[in-house]
């Protein structure tokens, strides 16, 4: 059985509709995928605003209804969390049927450290620094009880900054607190793309969140059609390596043995 659940459209930064996404899709045998485009509470040019959450919202379950016999379609959206802005973030939220909600860390202090290597965020902190306040952030955002997920849990390494810090223990206890919290966490296949050149998360931490006993699903983080299942077979051999014996599904659906994943 094949899934993606991280799909992105023109709602958001994404540079295809809705019913694009599906075709495709269909077509390429996926049995169920999910729609998460950018949400955050302060807007910019990468997200959806508050105003077009309600057309988003009909035009998913529009097409829910209408491929329903061909695939199955997922009503998702990946939110930015801001800790100053938790419960504004979740009255708004409350008021849509979503089938999951995946939490995501893009800004440090204000600042969007995924939007160019060069940003001066880089020079006002050291690494380490950026790795503390982003990973503090994260441990609020799994806190806050928002989310179903946590999106490319490590997304601070995307252009290849490294914390010079042994992090392990960090790791170990973001594990023991998804597994408290019930929270999965997203595989996320873009990272292979990106200039880290290495999944979200890494295979230091998903080994931790195996070992703990934490819950996968997996995502293509899709912008454009090409994106849609991208580098899923080496994901897939990666997660066996890992020793990841299954991946879940939302709406408490069994989950899929990593073996028969990816089969049609």
């Amino acid at each position: 059985m094949i899934i993606d659940y991280h799909i992105h459209t023109k709602y958001s930064d994404g540079n295809c509709s809705h019913r694009d996404i599906v075709n495709l899709a269909i077509d390429q045998g996926v049995s169920e995928i999910g729609f998460t485009d950018h949400y955050g509470i302060y807007p910019n040019d990468w997200t959806a605003s508050e105003e077009a959450l309600p057309a988003l919202v009909e035009e998913v379950l529009s097409l829910k209804e209408e491929f329903k016999d061909r695939i199955s379609i997922l009503l998702g959206l990946e939110v930015d969390y801001y800790p100053e802005k938790e419960e504004e973030t979740k009255v708004i939220l409350s008021k849509y049927p979503f089938d999951y909600l995946m939490g995501s860390i893009h800004f440090v202090d204000g600042d969007n450290f995924d939007s160019d290597p060069k940003h001066p965020i880089y020079e006002k902190y050291s690494i380490d620094t950026l790795y503390e306040k982003y990973y503090d952030t994260l441990i609020k955002a799994i806190n806050s009880g928002m989310f179903t997920t946590m999106s490319h849990l490590d997304l601070i390494k995307k252009y290849n900054y490294v914390s010079s810090k042994d992090l392990s223990e960090l790791y170990y206890k973001i594990a023991r607190l998804l597994v408290d919290k019930d929270i999965m966490v997203e595989y996320n296949t873009s990272g292979y793309s990106r200039p880290c050149k290495d999944f979200f998360p890494s295979d230091e931490i998903t080994s931790i969140l195996i070992k703990e006993g934490v819950k996968f699903t997996i995502g293509s983080d899709t912008h454009t059609q090409d994106h849609l299942l991208r580098n899923y077979a080496m994901a897939k051999e990666r997660l066996k390596k890992l020793g990841l014996k299954n991946i879940y599904r939302y709406g408490g659906k069994a989950p899929i043995s990593i073996d028969t994943f990816m089969s049609k």
